[in-house]
């Protein structure tokens, strides 16, 4: 909170009550101090001590205006929980192995009930993951001494606010590649085709925002080995 130089602003949420969110500790703390609360938007002017003075000089902090807009509630939608279903737990525990052996950890027997998978799908799922990380062709994504960055699980908002992760991020001297895992099978399925495809090339607009002087590259890997280049557009 100290690091604010001209106003510090918290929001709050109608669906969470109780006093045990920021909102409500530093409005309750502020109208202790001498603030003043008018429909849910509490005003506090602090005192300011200038100590590069030789002696403490006070000065009030100038009243401000507010915006009435920033009083209107604000549509945050609704968290939604996913399907839980043996396929999407086993793409979980594949994108999940992926990070943790790109990252240098081990695939311990232990984590097959934190992943959700049996023992025997774990010995399955590392050895799919494992082959696709040793592959020749593929060495330049996972090995350090090829690229110049590598990120897993890199988080951004789009448009709409909705979160999105790419699986891995690879940057080259003159390229970048988006890369985004797969454990289902879509040969048969034109509409699940499209619909890697329009996710990958989400991706892809969004890297290419972040590396405006590179070429952004995208593929899909799956973990029976078959990969997939997104065309240039």
């Amino acid at each position: 909170m100290t690091r604010a130089q001209q106003a510090l602003v918290v929001s709050g949420s109608e669906s969470r009550a109780g006093t045990d969110t920021w909102y409500a500790r530093i409005r309750a703390a502020a109208i202790e101090a001498g603030g003043t609360d008018e429909e849910g938007l509490v005003t506090y002017g602090a005192a300011l001590t200038d100590e590069s003075a030789p002696a403490p000089t006070v000065r009030a902090v100038a009243s401000i205006t507010v915006d009435p807009r920033l009083l209107q509630p604000v549509a945050i939608g609704t968290r939604v929980s996913a399907v839980a279903t043996a396929g999407t737990r086993y793409g979980t525990a594949f994108h999940l192995l992926m990070e943790r052996l790109t990252s240098g950890r081990p695939v311990e027997p232990s984590l097959a009930a934190s992943l959700g998978v049996t023992p025997r799908e774990l010995e399955t799922l590392s050895g799919q993951a494992a082959r696709l990380i040793a592959r020749k062709d593929l060495q330049r994504f996972f090995d350090a001494a090829h690229y110049v960055s590598a990120a897993n699980e890199v988080a951004y908002i789009d448009a709409s606010g909705a979160v999105r992760r790419i699986d891995r991020l690879v940057e080259f001297d003159r390229e970048v590649w988006v890369l985004d895992y797969k454990t289902g099978v879509a040969e048969d399925d034109p509409a699940l085709q499209d619909a890697y495809r329009k996710q990958l090339g989400d991706y892809r607009d969004a890297v290419r925002a972040l590396f405006p002087q590179k070429k952004v590259c995208a593929m899909l890997l799956f973990g029976d080995g078959r990969e997939v280049m997104l065309d240039e557009a």
